[in-house]
């Protein structure tokens, strides 16, 4: 990756808030790097940053979001290695939510943020 997208990534105002949590997360023991399913529902540019830190810390992450995510978005986390999963749009952040904790309940070693 080019060190100009590096720093915009991480001055991103949203990069620091997912890496204090995965870092909270990780120092109470309840995430393992390598191990640990990270799930998490977000329909902003938080789930950038949550990928990019998922990334950086040897996690894999499913990212549940609105099926209208631009296709930059999409190329950007995907280029992170998230798995990214869509709600039904007509369902708003209540299907989000719902298919986040589907996914939570039915996905071995999985935490959500």
């Amino acid at each position: 990756m080019q060190c100009h997208v590096m720093k915009e990534i991480w001055i991103n105002w949203y990069t620091r808030p997912a890496l204090s949590m995965m870092n909270d997360i990780e120092e109470k023991r309840l995430i393992t790097p390598g191990k640990t399913v990270l799930v998490e529902h977000t329909s902003g540019n938080m789930r950038i940053s949550m990928a990019f830190m998922a990334a950086l810390k040897v996690y894999r992450i499913l990212l549940i979001g609105p099926s209208y995510t631009s296709l930059e978005r999409r190329a950007t986390m995907l280029s992170f290695g998230t798995d990214l999963i869509f709600a039904d749009p007509t369902k708003a952040m209540r299907g989000t939510v719902k298919k986040a904790y589907d996914l939570l309940e039915n996905t071995p070693d999985a935490s959500m943020l």
